[in-house]
């Protein structure tokens, strides 16, 4: 591993893993490893294992992350309050953290825990794994399958969720009711900026295989070039980000027609 990563490392950390190594409680010194390697919406799943006794009070560790070989995260391992209650911490038990590491192409992890030796063990040879390799997290991908007229000349979009994931929550957050989760445009100008929660409120697009159809209230009275794109804020990582717009030439006289 890099030792400026590693230098790095060692002074963010610093403040918060200040003092001397932590030392176990009675029951035998704890055992840390890397139980598994996973992915969820795009980010890297860390699962840790803790095959020995229990974790000191107070404990503090972090893990060292790199993908395909570059420095890319110091993760802390602890949790507030969760993961100082579970099995994990009594020993003999495993957690889930999820990282802000992306994977979004094939990509070859390398792990150091608790890299900064906080956290005495009964085996410090088995912190590290190398170059686990993990394919891409099952992510989605939405594409507009539909655009036309209604019957009262308004303008209708069905997007559909053709990828392998469901959608990140964000899409639905309250926090991004300014987000497009579709853009409209006619003839070059934006007219709507609709947020999924607007149309969508049952989530019925967020499964692999889902969608939705958004029911506007632009109506079309000549002949008009309409635009629209999905997720053109780009808050959602999909798998193909390139596939999110259909145009078509609409008229009043083509309501109901694909």
């Amino acid at each position: 591993m890099n030792k400026n990563f590693l230098i790095l490392g060692l002074a963010l950390l610093s403040a918060a893993l200040a003092g001397p190594a932590c030392r176990s409680a009675e029951g035998g010194l704890p055992d840390l490893y890397v139980a598994k390697l996973d992915c969820q919406a795009g980010n890297l799943v860390l699962t840790v294992g803790n095959k020995g006794g229990p974790l000191p009070a107070g404990w503090a560790a972090a893990a060292a992350i790199s993908v395909d070989g570059g420095p890319q995260e110091i993760f802390p391992l602890v949790l507030p309050g969760e993961a100082e209650t579970n099995s994990f911490a009594k020993g003999k038990g495993a957690m889930e953290f999820l990282t802000s590491t992306r994977i979004e192409d094939i990509s070859g992890i390398s792990v150091y825990l608790d890299f900064s030796d906080q956290i005495k063990e009964s085996d410090e040879t088995n912190n590290t794994v190398e170059n686990w390799h993990i394919a891409p997290c099952d992510l989605p991908d939405l594409v507009i399958t539909d655009l036309r007229l209604d019957e009262n000349c308004n303008v209708q979009v069905t997007i559909k969720n053709v990828g392998q994931g469901p959608i990140d929550e964000p899409a639905w957050s309250y926090e991004f009711l300014d987000y497009c989760g579709v853009s409209i445009y006619i003839d070059g100008k934006e007219v709507a900026c609709v947020p999924f929660l607007k149309f969508d409120a049952d989530r019925r697009v967020e499964p692999a295989g889902g969608s939705a159809v958004l029911k506007s209230a632009i109506r079309i009275a000549k002949e008009s070039v309409v635009l629209a794109v999905v997720d053109s804020t780009q808050v959602i990582v999909e798998s193909d980000e390139t596939n999110n717009r259909a145009s078509a030439k609409l008229t009043c006289a083509s309501a109901g027609r694909s």
